[in-house]
């Protein structure tokens, strides 16, 4: 037994000998300044000896005992849960189970041989406070090793507030499940090998990143008061309680932690946060951040709100019937319904722009903070009031120029009856009658409870709403079925806000102008076009060569004008009753003729195409009924060859013709003679009957031929060829010629060279010029001869002018010798010598130029 104890003592003193001097050390560190309160620091009582509170600019939130505002006689559940936990940090966590010896068995010898561990030294522990921390806490054998026995045992660790600002080592403790390291001087925490994490609390270090991905156990994270400026909690989806808030976040994602039953996110700078997923939710604190909204509607079970300072416009907490907690202070609300949240103890609105609350169904409410709003009445009657504030709610009115206001118009459910102690005007009834030295009035009003509470109201002169009541007259005389959009200015006039003072001139100035841009914008809805399209439709399905003259229609359908607007429709309509007048006046041109010198083609029985000037007008089935029934057509579908009671009716695509169906019979004999071996005589006789259709005087004509009963049948008469005469010019740049059989027309296109039409010799208008040309000659005559007395002499002069057409023909010439009286003529004379005169000339296109001969030339004016 004496040999056994020996040999381990030899064992121990061996292993202390190899352990540096330095693990035996004190840390010669700096030590991190703590906070030392014992009792929560206010703005007013701060603790000047705490070496944190008692700093210059220290600000109440820093305290570590500092507690979130609660109701008045209740502690928060969300503070009181923070503050019991630093408190319960401040005691060292004990070990579950004894640390058991470090011998494993013995050397040859009887020499204990210790096992593999961690050494508490500088490597595996760099930090020295720690490194003491690990040594005095887990080191049960004071071995400076850390034994897998050791470490296993160490499920625990708080070490907090002392002045660590390195956690490395903290790897080692894979069996950790609780880490509370806050109130340290770490920028950095790694606590991806603590996998069994369930529990992290880093509140108040330096930390600006943390990555929590590896521990997805963890159920409560508190990193309070760090410098982070993100945060994935994503692979944390068990997480209960999160503690984020007084740090740099932008943007928090916790959709993914659906079993959340706390959240604090308070004095970041979000500006977002959806928790509609986070449906278990009791505590939400996310106040001092840049919240523009919040819907809580999904997170029925929460008993505690605090959502003060952010900008939030609107908050509707209906859905939130178990809330007992609300502080949406220091937004910019303007209405807020809490009828739904009956079992509402505490509630601070104060700092909004609130101008009515009714607490009436609050029955439960013993705390209501509701000043620096725009109160003007508040009743309480029906709640357990123990702590009302009100004060500073000031309403503005605005008052006409008789300084006179109807009470009436306050928002809420304000009482006159209930009001007392006026000040700065007289109230009768419910008229208002503010002093004229004075711009504001007070008076006292009865909440209920017996407290009797002071509002203000401020008065302010009118604005001028002229302009606004001119655009809304203008607005309203418009007829908004005429416009595409009319929305924008009914959107405008709806807008306008009435009551607005003096000082917001230029507000009820832009609500004017809003109305004025809106009509300005307005567009008119087109016009319906649709009779325009149908006659349009109806024009073109006819074909323009069926007509006398077809240029009307065009005329009127080339004079649509598109666009129009729906103040024009009358006038669209103009356009297409000018169309259907148009076609209503349009004559068929007169009933083509068939030419003369058709040929029979003999035929069977059968079908047969029936062709008139190269046109077909089909198939017809053709057989001979018998002498007195004449011809049939069988299987015809009467579009354009059938017999219609007795006649027979023949159809093109705008014309119809009847022509009597008459049938008659010749016979004729015909006797041939020629040289017989009888001799020269006669031969038999042939019999030959001619069946004709008569066809009204035209040459249309079916034919049948009966010889010695041997029938035959021959086609219709097929047309020859037309017989055109010359082409002759017609107007716009068109040449014509016709049939000198039938009278048939072919129009055709004028092709020019050198100034002329190559077919008709038609000039061409495009190039179309006059020049003109004079010459004055003196004439002399008399005088002279052999006689003895001689003759007068006698000297005129003769003018003679020349006008030539390229493209037209020259219809008129005139002159004149002043330019006013014009003549009629090519050549003139007079007495006197002609130097100077006028010449005007007419061209067949009915342009009219204008000359002057002067000295020898002839120049165009």
């Amino acid at each position: 037994m004496r040999k056994r104890l020996f040999s381990i003592l030899l064992a121990q003193c061996m292993v202390l000998c190899l352990v540096p001097t330095t693990a035996f050390a004190e840390s010669e560190t700096e030590e991190t300044p703590v906070c030392t309160c014992e009792t929560a620091c206010t703005e007013e009582t701060m603790n000047a000896e705490c070496p944190i509170c008692g700093a210059e600019g220290a600000l109440a939130e820093n305290c570590g005992k500092y507690v979130e505002p609660a109701a008045e006689g209740e502690e928060s559940q969300l503070e009181g849960e923070k503050t019991q936990e630093k408190q319960d940090s401040d005691m060292p966590d004990t070990q579950s189970e004894a640390t058991l010896a470090q011998m494993s068995g013995e050397g040859e010898n009887g020499i204990a041989v210790q096992s593999a561990g961690v050494a508490i030294d500088n490597t595996n522990f760099p930090d020295a406070n720690f490194r003491s921390f690990v040594a005095s806490s887990f080191d049960e054998d004071n071995d400076n090793y850390l034994s897998d026995t050791e470490i296993n045992a160490a499920e625990n660790i708080n070490c907090a507030k002392k002045g660590i600002s390195d956690l490395t080592g903290i790897s080692h403790f894979t069996a950790l499940k609780s880490l509370k390291c806050f109130n340290n001087q770490l920028t950095a925490l790694d606590v991806s090998k603590n996998t069994a994490l369930t529990y992290l609390d880093c509140d108040y270090n330096q930390l600006t990143a943390l990555d929590v991905s590896k521990n997805v156990a963890l159920t409560k994270l508190h990193c309070w008061g760090n410098s982070l400026t993100k945060l994935d909690v994503s692979k944390n989806t068990a997480l209960t309680s999160l503690d984020c808030g007084a740090n740099q976040l932008t943007t928090l994602d916790v959709s993914k932690n659906t079993a959340l039953t706390y959240l604090d996110c308070r004095s970041n700078q979000l500006t977002a946060l959806d928790v509609s997923k986070n449906t278990a939710l009791t505590d939400l604190a996310c106040r001092s951040n840049q919240l523009t909204a919040l819907d809580v509607s999904k997170n029925t079970v929460l008993t505690y709100l605090n959502c003060y300072a952010n900008q939030l416009t609107a908050l509707d907490v209906s859905k939130n019937t178990a809330l007992t907690y609300l502080d949406c202070r220091s937004s910019q609300l303007t209405a807020l319904d809490v009828s739904k949240n009956t079992a509402l103890t505490y509630l601070d609105c104060g700092n909004n722009q609130l101008t009515s609350l009714d607490v009436s169904k609050n029955t439960a409410l013993t705390d209501l903070d509701c000043r620096n709003n725009q109160l003007t009445s508040l009743d309480i009657s029906n709640t357990d009031m123990s702590g009302l504030d009100c004060d500073g709610n000031i309403y503005q009115i605005v008052v006409g120029n008789d300084r006179t206001f109807d009470l009436s118009t306050l928002p809420g459910n304000f009482n006159v009856a209930k009001t007392s102690d006026w000040s700065g005007g007289t109230v009768s009834g419910n008229t208002l009658t503010v002093d004229s030295d004075q711009d504001s009035v007070t008076y006292k009003y009865d909440c209920g409870k017996n407290r009797r509470r002071t509002f203000t109201l401020k008065c302010v002169k009118s604005a001028d709403y002229t302009k606004v009541d001119e655009a809304i007259k203008k607005a309203n005389a418009l007829k908004k079925d005429n416009y595409k959009d009319f929305t924008a200015v009914e959107t405008a006039v709806k807008s306008v806000v009435r009551g607005k003072s003096i000082t917001e001139q230029s507000e009820v100035d832009a609500m004017a102008k809003a109305i004025e841009d809106a009509i300005e914008a307005l567009q008119y809805k087109d016009a319906d076009y649709t009779k325009v399209d149908e006659a349009i439709a109806k024009a073109n399905a006819l074909n323009k060569d069926d007509y006398k003259d077809f240029s009307a229609v065009e005329s009127a359908v080339n004079a649509v004008v598109r666009g129009k607007n729906i103040t024009e429709q009358s006038e669209v309509d103009a356009m297409a009753k000018a169309i259907e007048d148009a076609i209503a006046a349009l004559q068929y041109k007169e009933k083509p003729k068939i030419c003369k010198g058709g040929k029979e083609v003999k035929i069977s029985n059968g079908a047969h195409e029936m062709r008139i000037h190269g046109k077909s007008y089909g198939t017809f089935t053709f057989a001979w009924v018998n002498d007195k029934a004449g011809w049939s057509i069988q299987n015809a579908d009467g579009k354009y060859l059938s017999f219609d009671n007795g006649k027979l009716v023949l159809r093109d695509t705008a014309y119809v013709w009847k022509y009597d169906a008459k049938f008659y019979t010749t016979t004729e004999e015909k006797t041939s003679s020629g040289w017989g071996w009888w001799g020269w005589w006669g031969r038999p006789s042939t019999k030959v009957t001619n069946w004709y259709l008569v066809g009204d005087g035209t040459d249309l004509s079916i034919s049948k031929s009966d010889t010695n009963a041997d029938v035959k049948l021959y086609d219709a008469m097929e047309s020859t060829e037309h017989s055109f005469g010359k082409w002759t010019p017609a107007e716009d740049g068109k040449h014509t010629r016709t049939c000198t059989i039938c009278g048939a027309t072919e129009t055709g296109d004028c092709t020019y060279e050198n100034g002329a039409c190559t077919v008709c010799g038609a000039l061409d208008p495009d190039n179309a010029s006059v020049s003109v040309s004079a010459t004055v000659t003196k004439r002399t005559s008399g005088g002279g001869g052999w006689w003895w007395w001689n003759r007068p002499t006698t000297t005129t002069w003769e003018a003679r002018i020349t006008a030539t057409g390229t493209g037209v023909d020259i219809d008129k010439v005139e002159y004149s010798d002043d330019g006013k009286h014009y003549l009629t003529g090519t050549s003139f004379t007079s007495d006197t010598e002609i130097t100077k005169f006028y010449i005007r000339v007419t061209d067949s296109k009915g342009n009219v130029t204008n000359w002057l001969y002067e000295n020898g030339k002839v120049t165009q004016k």
